[in-house]
């Protein structure tokens, strides 16, 4: 009986997620530079999360760039990135939104904290973590990814911390001060499929992050240097961001959910292929699902159910590995 409820209300919650067509807004900022070299950076950073939006399929009129210098790319660039010009924006998009849409923040620059407060630097006044939460308090979107790749981002984390959100810092605590390398890995993941990991046509959040983890990490170590940067997910809404997050992981299993392309993206994969990606879609899903319900469950039907889940997960990537292997050309 409990088997059968627990595959009842997993069958539930994958209707509801099937029937709404979600829409996706997305907003970036690039932060004061301070330096040319780090005003360039910050921007090439945003350009690329921004290039990749829109080849997923992003409408444009669902975008806002805002930037230190909108004369630097007047065609990309919507407006300077001062804290009301950001207020603003974020106010316009979440008037637009529904409860089944997803909302991406991106902060690229650099960040503070003084006085007991983190705060991401702007153009004249700074905007801090406690500035999103107020804006962001009772917003209409389904989910949120807020990525802050700014230095001292790790006290962003607790303060936006909630149910249906992912939270993604480029250090762990306010402390880490100097300027992370992180942002730009994690940009990188999204310039032709870089951090595809599992080679469904998509990037994930969760991909991302884990591909500019991983990056930093040999980065640090190539150079011989002591890192200086730890960055941290959170997506179960406690608060607590992760250094490694994976699917079966405290946290991983909502941001692996998370695309700016909805939907599965396989219109080119042979019909055996696209059906393999939208099985894949289904099991992780599924283990989604189970993982929120996992207080309520007796933890032997749990781990059963989960491990059958992964196995299932495991053979359909083995599959469709084997079918790309045999034709290359094919998604």
């Amino acid at each position: 009986m409990r088997r059968l409820v627990l595959l009842a209300t997993v069958a539930v919650v994958l209707w509801s997620g099937a029937a709404a067509r979600a829409e996706t807004f997305v907003l970036i900022v690039s932060g004061l530079g301070g330096e040319e070299i780090y005003s360039e950076r910050f921007h090439d950073w945003s350009v690329r999360v921004l290039d990749a939006a829109t080849k997923d399929g992003v409408a444009p009129d669902r975008m806002i760039y805002l930037a230190e210098d909108p004369t630097v790319d007047e065609e990309r660039i919507d407006g300077v990135s001062r804290k009301e010009n950001v207020e603003a924006e974020l106010r316009r998009l979440l008037s637009r939104a529904s409860s089944e849409d997803q909302l991406w923040i991106l902060l690229f620059g650099h960040g503070s904290q003084r006085d007991g407060h983190t705060r991401f630097n702007l153009p004249g006044p700074d905007i801090t973590g406690a500035d999103f939460a107020a804006l962001l308090e009772g917003a209409p979107v389904g989910t949120l990814a807020f990525v802050n790749a700014s230095s001292s981002s790790g006290s962003f984390l607790p303060t936006l911390s909630a149910a249906n959100r992912v939270i993604v810092t480029a250090t762990r605590s306010g402390s880490e001060r100097l300027a992370p390398n992180f942002g730009g890995f994690f940009s990188q993941a999204f310039v032709d499929g870089l951090g595809d990991v599992d080679k469904d046509e998509r990037v994930s959040l969760l991909e991302a992050f884990n591909y500019a983890r991983v990056e930093v990490e040999r980065d640090y170590r190539d150079s011989g240097r002591l890192p200086t940067e730890h960055a941290l997910l959170d997506d179960n809404g406690d608060g607590e961001g992760s250094l490694e997050p994976s699917i079966t992981a405290a946290d991983g299993g909502l941001a692996s959910r998370l695309f700016f392309a909805r939907g599965t993206e396989a219109s080119d994969a042979s019909p055996e292929i696209a059906a393999l990606l939208a099985e894949k879609d289904d099991l992780e899903d599924r283990i989604v699902s189970l993982r929120a319900q996992k207080d309520s469950l007796p933890e032997d039907l749990y781990l059963e159910e989960l491990q059958t889940l992964l196995v299932a997960l495991a053979e359909n990537r083995e599959a469709t590995d084997a079918l790309q292997v045999e034709n290359p050309d094919d998604g």
